[in-house]
């Protein structure tokens, strides 16, 4: 997104969710059977009622719960940043910040001061630095209210729509950068599969250059092309945070 022209062609956007699941209270009678019940829901013919009366006035809502791979601390991160885009839906505007609290967030198993904190933490922390513009007011809105409750069904349906393999996982305009096609393909190696996630700016400028026929910004250069350009260990290439 940095680099030169690239960013001004890309409309980027994120869905925080990863491995995440939406929960929902069980009934009285499934919990008098078992008094851990719990109502895993997974699928979007379940969710879609519960998006809609959540966007209804003085509708009975069930009462909602996320959970996350890695804790309760990755569900916060994934509705802070969920609510970021909502109220700051342009990447100049809301990445810098989402960049600011995933590097700054302590992953499962790190202790300051290897990391900040967790998310809320850090995110007042990183608005402050980074979120020139965007109204805080606005922001603590979403995450106090049903709205973010509502972004996050709808990361949820989006993840389940795009049926990632791993994440994170890119799409370019709405199609799999890695195909199933290769994913699915007799003998397919995970890892080599995984490392042409490292050809997304090749193939953000390949597709802007066959879409409009203009020549592609000076910054699609510096990517790498082939798979075989990416280094051993792509991630030592990127700034320690």
């Amino acid at each position: 997104l940095e680099a030169p022209g690239v960013g001004e062609i890309v409309d980027f956007r994120a869905v925080p969710w990863g491995w995440g699941k939406v929960v929902e209270a069980p009934t009285a009678q499934q919990l008098k059977a078992n008094p851990e019940a719990f109502n895993v829901l997974n699928r979007s013919a379940q969710l879609l009622p519960i998006l809609s009366r959540l966007g209804a006035r003085d509708a009975e809502t069930p009462p909602l719960h996320f959970e996350c791979q890695h804790g309760e601390g990755e569900c916060t991160g994934n509705a802070l940043e969920a609510c970021l885009q909502d109220v700051a839906p342009n990447h100049e505007r809301f990445f810098p910040v989402m960049d600011c609290i995933e590097s700054r967030t302590c992953a499962e198993g790190m202790k300051p001061p290897m990391c900040l904190g967790q998310p809320k933490d850090v995110a007042d922390q990183c608005m402050q630095e980074y979120g020139r513009g965007i109204d805080v007011s606005e922001l603590n809105g979403c995450f106090t209210s049903s709205r973010v409750q509502e972004l996050m069904l709808m990361n949820d349906m989006q993840t389940m729509e795009a049926n990632p393999q791993w994440v994170p996982w890119f799409q370019l305009d709405g199609r799999n950068l890695v195909p199933e096609s290769e994913i699915l393909a007799p003998g397919a190696n995970d890892t080599k599969l995984f490392r042409q996630q490292f050809l997304l700016g090749k193939r953000i400028c390949d597709l802007y250059v066959a879409k409009t026929g203009k020549p592609a910004p000076s910054g699609c250069s510096s990517f790498w092309q082939t798979v075989a350009e990416v280094p051993r260990d792509p991630f030592a290439s990127f700034p320690q945070t």
